[in-house]
């Protein structure tokens, strides 16, 4: 596997399932929340809490929201007398400073590429969707080199409509409608394409210099329901997507399940 050089910039260093991860996924679950409410919705300590945050205010990941007059902070620390319990039994605390995402840390890009159609989209750091492309077009036509600039064109197109520079530029993420190994991201086989066996991340990542992930279609749409539905992030749950051929996504506690290779694919079943 050819050594990527270290791609020119702002890395967010937000792992997924790290305690910033968690912290990163609420507030971009849930919306602008304060420091205690997102010590409530992780589970953490109010100690772990102000240090995350400081440092990723910091690093410029998080910024503070407009205040919410209506709550008041129950922070441990904010013992101060004009604190205590008001009329009906409600807080006079100071007002509950909320921390949200910077939408403006860095953009990310989506790319679906099925029968006859791809999709672009930009969405900034907090996940709000900024400009989409639908492209229609024989993809069966396409062979690999004009797949692959095709949709770096429609990328470039995106960065250019929303006036983004590349260094904003986090990563992209592209869903195939088809088969894909779990272990390298290739690509092996797809209904939407008469090319197979080919690297379609490869080109990306040389292109702009970025993370590229790529997975079938089924199972990315399973974790983004996963992301945004905390009760299917628990146990067992599978999303199956009906279209050209049937294709189901698993996913458990949180996690795909991809089986060993292209283990787990079981769509495009042709039915007589």
């Amino acid at each position: 596997m050819d050594e990527q050089p270290e791609p020119p910039r702002r890395a967010s260093s937000v792992a997924r399932g790290s305690n910033r991860g968690r912290l990163v996924e609420v507030l971009r679950r849930q919306g602008p929340l304060p420091r205690v409410e997102l010590a409530r919705s992780t589970g953490l300590s109010f100690a772990a809490i102000s240090a995350i945050t400081s440092r990723l205010i910091a690093e410029e990941l998080l910024c503070e929201a407009e205040t919410d007059a209506g709550a008041a902070t129950s922070w441990p620390d904010d013992t101060d007398e004009e604190d205590a319990d008001g009329p009906n039994g409600r807080r006079r605390g100071r007002p509950a400073v909320l921390l949200t995402l910077n939408p403006e840390f860095g953009r990310i890009i989506a790319v679906s590429l099925r029968m006859n159609l791809i999709e672009t989209l930009i969405a900034d750091f907090s996940g709000s969707g900024l400009a989409q492309s639908r492209l229609a077009l024989t993809t069966r036509a396409l062979d690999a080199d004009a797949l692959c600039d095709l949709m770096i064109a429609q990328i470039d197109a995106m960065l250019d409509a929303t006036a983004t520079p590349r260094h904003r530029l986090l990563g992209i993420g592209i869903a195939l409608q088809g088969i894909v190994n779990a272990d390298t991201g290739r690509h092996l086989w797809s209904p939407a394409l008469s090319v197979t066996d080919i690297d379609l991340a490869k080109p990306m990542r040389q292109a702009f210099g970025v993370e590229v992930v790529m997975a079938n279609d089924a199972v990315a749409v399973a974790l983004a329901l996963a992301a945004a539905e905390p009760a299917l992030a628990q146990g067992l749950s599978a999303t199956i997507m009906v279209g050209h051929g049937v294709g189901m996504g698993v996913v458990v506690d949180g996690e795909a399940r991809w089986g060993a290779g292209a283990g787990s694919e079981i769509g495009h079943v042709k039915l007589a």
